[in-house]
């Protein structure tokens, strides 16, 4: 069986990770600088440069004649070959190195890959210049070296990677088991792609960032520093008002009555504070030709094994009861008020902050089934956890999760010392990361990296609440130690 391993170096006017790859590869400044590839038995890799008379016909027999294709996030590689040099190379020929590395449990960057793996041949460092010379729109004049020179350490580079991936594909060829059928199926998701109504997210993005700016402009005025949870409980607090945390729920709810300017702060508050509304422009950003945003899906994108998200972050959209009559209505609104944007300074805190609630809701609305057809929403209960159960057995989880109680509230219960029945939405979110990162045997460091609100006593405090609570978890992952 012939195995080729490639990696295509390309240059464009957009900014890849602002867009997407799909709306990168369709723009018509992008195209192919170079290719590095190399066979399962030769020691070195050839670069094809994007000069001359056809100057990748040898490549491109390479990929007729290879029964396996091998790249590094290969769904890129793969469709810039369909894109640029030939369309009918079937998918089924395809393997991806990130996909293999991140089923190991090891990064899906290629250079931390084969440094953990400990490969042979590394990932070349400290080519920033010449990435910025050959694959963005840069003065090449003012980046200094001679141009041979410059292509020859590029085409090393090249190289580099080409090798580095073959080291890892064969490092972890008998060691992880990848559903390639399954992989295909997740790129023609990508590549299908989910239909967004661009006119929406326009008018809704526009008002959102209006209705931001106003909140943030305010609020700095009045905390003298850039708002967030941390500077907003300060405030408060010495203002007399004891929040629990700097989340608006708590905030909410002690401030509930009290006086007319500090709740006009916490409205502000609200609206600056609500990230949902970011979504729409990320789409905008991403939205091809079509109106269609493509590459949204990773697999194997978290070490649970799950699908997880890239730039638009579709997994976590905020949920809303809105019918399908109510979202038209409220896109036609959104229209109609982002076009006297700046009434909004006219306004009380109270209808900016409702507007902005609207809006958060509205988010799953820009995503629009074609035609007569409807969206399905789904999701699994508390998938880590239950990994967790599995892996480890204990019994106190197991009366948690079988009995039918949110993890995530239960051990809020624990750590607030409230009654289950009375933890707040604001005191589930704090604690759901921690909850995650316990689950997997994280402790303080793990804590203090997925929170970034929680002090260093209330991140020890954590751990010992966890492991007090669920202690065969615990000792599972000591014993693995």
């Amino acid at each position: 069986m012939k195995t080729l391993y490639l990696d295509f170096e390309t240059y464009s006017e957009l900014d890849i990770k602002a867009v997407g790859s799909y709306k990168y590869l369709e723009h018509h400044s992008t195209r192919i600088v170079c290719v590095g590839y190399t066979w399962d038995e030769y020691s070195e890799a050839t670069v094809s440069w994007n000069s001359g008379f056809n100057p990748f016909s040898n490549f491109i027999q390479c990929l007729y004649e290879a029964d396996v294709l091998v790249a590094h996030n290969a769904e890129f590689d793969a469709e810039v070959v369909r894109r640029f040099l030939v369309p009918d190379i079937p998918k089924e020929k395809w393997r991806c190195t990130m996909v293999m590395s991140r089923i190991a449990g090891f990064p899906g960057k290629l250079s931390r890959a084969a440094e953990a793996v400990g490969l042979e041949h590394q990932k070349m460092g400290g080519i920033d210049r010449l990435m910025k010379k050959f694959c963005t729109p840069q003065v090449q004049q003012q980046l200094g070296f001679d141009e041979q020179e410059d292509i020859d350490l590029f085409s090393r580079y090249c190289r580099f990677d080409v090798l580095a991936c073959r080291d890892l594909y064969r490092a972890l060829s008998g060691v992880v088991s990848v559903d390639w059928a399954s992989w295909v199926t997740h790129w023609e998701i990508n590549s299908r792609g989910i239909p967004i109504d661009e006119g929406f997210c326009e008018a809704a993005s526009e008002l959102s960032v209006g209705a931001h700016d106003y909140a943030s402009d305010k609020l700095y005025r009045v905390l003298r520093c850039k708002p967030a949870p941390a500077s907003m409980k300060a405030f408060l607090e010495a203002k007399g008002y004891h929040p629990e945390t700097g989340g608006i729920e708590d905030i909410r709810k002690a401030v509930a009555d009290e006086d007319a300017e500090i709740k006009e702060i916490v409205n502000l508050y609200e609206v600056h504070q609500e990230k949902s509304t970011l979504k729409y422009k990320v789409g905008l950003n991403m939205l091809c030709t079509d109106n269609r945003v493509r590459g949204s899906y990773m697999y194997e994108g978290t070490q649970t094994g799950r699908y997880s998200s890239y730039g638009l972050q579709i997994h976590n959209m905020k949920k809303s009861d809105a019918t399908s009559v109510a979202a038209e209505a409220l896109a036609i609104k959104t229209r109609i008020e982002a076009l006297e944007l700046q009434g909004i300074f006219f306004r009380s805190s109270e209808a900016v902050s409702e507007q902005m609630k609207a809006l958060g809701e509205g988010v799953r609305h820009m995503i629009r089934a074609p035609g007569s057809q409807r969206f399905l929403v789904s999701d699994m209960s508390s998938i880590e956890p239950r990994i967790t159960l599995a892996l480890t057995g204990d019994p106190k989880l197991h009366e948690v999760i079988v009995g039918g109680h949110d993890v995530y509230k239960v051990f809020a219960a624990a750590f607030f010392q409230v009654p289950e029945d009375q933890v707040s939405k604001d005191q589930r979110s704090f604690v759901k990361p921690l909850v995650l990162g316990f689950n997997y045997g994280g402790g303080i460091q793990a804590a203090a990296k997925v929170s970034k609100d929680i002090s260093p006593d209330e991140a020890k405090a954590a751990v010992s609440a966890y492991r007090a609570l669920y202690p065969v978890v615990a000792g599972a992952w000591k014993g693995l130690d």
